[in-house]
């Protein structure tokens, strides 16, 4: 394996980008990072080796995405199926605590760590995501947006199920946009972001990279694929084809349940 090297991004673009941020929130990326291409935040860099060698479980439960793509819809299905349907001990805890952010703390200012932190239980150490999730107990119900080269290299070795969600491009670019007004306070134009975005300029960038090397590798047993487009067409089918992937039997009350829970009437 290669070792991770980090190279500036310092073009016109990407320092427009930046500039449109407002500080103290969370950074636009900083770094293409080899040997997988990806853009970064400059804080990525002192977590990298961290993240890829994560200990990883074959009992864990991995939700991947590039950003944007129904990711928190997903997890939400896949947490519930893989604990029987219990929508009381859902209602009980965050989504963030049950089915952690592995590496938010490498893209996340730590300020803005402590202050979401603060709204937490107070026995729950959110600065670093990476100490929180590794306190989990089996099974673990992790998510991620990192690409296939720099999430933790266990993964491929100890084969934990993953389910990867993509979405069209066009709609994920605009739920990306909307998403750095609220979190990076972003307040550069649209037709820039775009360019960011079609230029792999923004963080979890290029796209289409992250999207076919997981496509690439959908007939493998521990992986299951699937789209926002699918969810929205077909809750239920993907809700059964999740199970199944998952090794957990519903009973047609729980599926009629959890479709209703997942709607978008009910979210």
């Amino acid at each position: 394996m290669k070792p991770i090297e980090f190279t500036p991004l310092t073009d016109d673009l990407s320092e427009e980008l930046k500039v449109s941020c407002k500080p103290g929130l969370m950074p636009m990326a900083g770094v293409t990072v080899s040997p997988s291409g990806c853009a970064m935040p400059e804080e990525y860099e002192l977590y990298a080796n961290r993240l890829h060698n994560f200990e990883v479980y074959e009992d864990d439960v991995w939700v991947i995405s590039y950003p944007k793509c129904g990711t928190t819809w997903t997890q939400e299905m896949v947490w519930l199926i893989g604990n029987n349907c219990d929508f009381d001990a859902a209602s009980e805890r965050l989504l963030l605590q049950r089915f952690p952010f592995l590496e938010a703390v490498s893209i996340i200012p730590q300020p803005q760590l402590d202050e979401r932190a603060q709204f937490l239980d107070e026995h729950v150490l959110f600065a670093d995501t990476i100490d929180f999730v590794e306190e989990q107990p089996s099974p673990r119900f992790i998510k991620s947006h990192l690409p296939v080269a720099l999430l933790p290299k266990q993964i491929w070795t100890k084969k934990p199920k993953i389910i990867y969600v993509t979405r069209n491009p066009m709609d994920a670019a605009i739920s990306y946009y909307h998403h750095h007004r609220l979190w990076n306070g972003y307040v550069g134009s649209y037709e820039t972001f775009m360019d960011g975005f079609l230029q792999d300029k923004l963080v979890y960038s290029p796209f289409w990279e992250h999207v076919l090397e997981f496509k690439n590798m959908e007939n493998q047993e521990h992986m299951l694929i699937t789209s926002f487009e699918e969810m929205k067409k077909d809750l239920k089918g993907v809700i059964l084809r999740t199970a199944d992937f998952m090794g957990k039997k519903l009973s047609d009350e729980q599926v009629e349940e959890l479709t209703f829970h997942l709607s978008f009437s009910n979210m």
